[in-house]
């Protein structure tokens, strides 16, 4: 598991420690993105390589009449919808999407460079059934397995039901949690990606930064009234 074997380093990198160097940055950066193009495929644990806004995208859905809930991280089983970090709720009808809640595009906010995503699916079909990606690297459920890896390889990713499409950008290809007999990796079509943010250029800083000595220097520089009091002299 490819991915999946950074989160450690994603963990144990700080951040902090590392910015103080344009070099070890860049380091980690260049080996996130050789890692993304080693293969057309991941894991369904997730590592951002810059940081910006996390948008995902329904691209489609196809399964029994049911109502699918995709969202962030692994929310208790006996949470409630609003206690969860919900991104999609899709209801499919007959193998097609009936409708998609809040829309069909979410931007899900910033995350800094090395975040680590992982996702949750909540199925109503013939129950209430969780699946959870961050269970694959310890002990994964068949739920859990059966949405988040492509078991048959029917997609040809490598047993992987996530496409790498380029820097920061996947599709899910994910069945439901009610998918036990089948895995046609089709029930949430879903892409991920991040729009990286406007990071100022070194000059930019300088600039600021000569902005804020030429203020300092304004300001200590006494005003015509003083200079003028420091030539009265007192002729006795």
């Amino acid at each position: 598991m490819r991915l999946v074997g950074l989160l450690g380093v994603a963990r144990w990198w700080n951040p902090s420690e590392c910015s103080r160097s344009r070099r070890c940055v860049l380091g980690i950066k260049i080996c996130l993105l050789l890692l993304a193009f080693a293969s057309s495929q991941a894991d369904a644990l997730l590592i951002t390589t810059a940081p910006g806004d996390l948008i995902f995208e329904f691209l489609d859905g196809k399964g029994g009449t049911s109502t699918q809930e995709f969202g962030m991280g692994t929310p208790s089983t006996s949470s409630t919808i609003a206690e969860r970090d919900v991104i999609f709720v899709a209801e499919l009808v007959s193998e097609t999407v009936a409708s998609v809640s809040p829309s069909s595009i979410v931007n899900f906010g910033f995350f800094p460079a090395a975040s680590v995503l992982d996702f949750y699916n909540v199925s109503s079909f013939g129950g209430t059934f969780f699946a959870f990606s961050s269970s694959l690297g310890d002990t994964p459920t068949a739920r859990d397995l059966v949405v988040f890896t492509d078991t048959n390889n029917s997609l040809g990713f490598g047993g992987s039901a996530v496409e790498i499409v380029g820097i920061d950008n996947w599709i899910l290809h994910l069945d439901d949690a009610a998918s036990l007999s089948n895995d046609d990796d089709n029930e949430l079509v879903i892409r991920v990606r991040v729009v990286p943010s406007a990071i100022p250029e070194p000059g930019t800083f300088s600039l600021f930064g000569l902005g804020l000595t030429f203020l300092a220097l304004l300001k200590r520089r006494p005003s015509s009234t003083e200079r003028g009091s420091w030539r009265v002299r007192t002729v006795g």
